[in-house]
């Protein structure tokens, strides 16, 4: 909010003062002075230590929004150590940046450069910032076979309806009819019951949730609705419920 006030002299003169104020780190008292304020599975927590972090965290957040003010890509990635780059939430923030500057082929190394978290077997954690972002990137590149490779995907391995649309839409005429029942039949078949059944009602294609083939000992549901009213058909204040 301050930025217009300021100007790129009253940025640049901010940025330097929170420079400074990162150089000058919080005195340590000495031992038998310290104060204990908390404890933590490492052992206590002192309020300097809290004062540093805070101190810390204060100066890399002001020179995150300076640089955005500033339009200085390269100032907001610098705040970051080489390995929190490669955080895909982190990852994807830079690639953005740097593809509103026009470098989309570092915005591609960026987001590449990414470790995912990964669960059992080859499941991999799916964050739809750093996918969103390496769409962008892609599509910056020209390269739209891999973006709308990319959205499937996502479609496949979250059943995100949100992707699917969005793949569907850069289909040419009459393609997205023979996609979108491929997607269905897909999400038909998923193993993960609930997200099926969420995706599909959503779509919505609710005959796709309903179409249990085979009920096996328990009767259809209009068999059993049936049955309720041949059986309770005196109980007239619960069908004008129902009806």
């Amino acid at each position: 909010m301050l930025a217009p006030a300021l100007g790129e002299a009253g940025l640049e003169h901010l940025k330097q003062r929170m420079i400074d104020l990162s150089n000058r780190p919080v005195t340590k008292p000495p031992e038998k002075d310290r104060v204990k304020i908390g404890w933590s599975s490492s052992g206590p927590i002192y309020a300097d230590e809290m004062a540093d972090r805070s101190q810390v965290s204060t100066v890399r957040l002001a020179l995150t929004e300076i640089a955005d003010a500033l339009g200085d890509v390269d100032a907001f990635i610098e705040q970051y150590e080489e390995e929190t780059r490669k955080v895909p939430k982190i990852a994807a923030q830079i690639a953005r940046r740097l593809l509103s500057a026009g470098r989309a082929q570092e915005a591609l190394q960026a987001i590449e450069a990414a470790k995912h978290r990964r669960g059992n077997g080859s499941w991999e954690w799916l964050d739809f910032e750093w996918e969103d972002a390496r769409i962008d990137v892609l599509e910056a590149l020209g390269r739209t076979d891999d973006a709308q490779a990319a959205r499937w995907e996502c479609f496949e391995r979250a059943l995100s309806s949100t992707h699917l649309r969005a793949y569907l839409k850069r289909l040419p005429d009459f393609d997205d009819v023979e996609a979108e029942k491929k997607a269905l039949d897909y999400a038909q078949r998923s193993g993960n019951l609930f997200q099926a059944l969420s995706f599909l009602v959503s779509w919505p294609a609710p005959d796709r949730a309903s179409a249990i083939a085979d009920f096996g000992q328990f009767e259809p549901h209009d068999a059993y609705e049936a049955r309720l009213r041949r059986e309770h058909a005196r109980k007239s204040s619960f069908w004008s419920l129902i009806e």
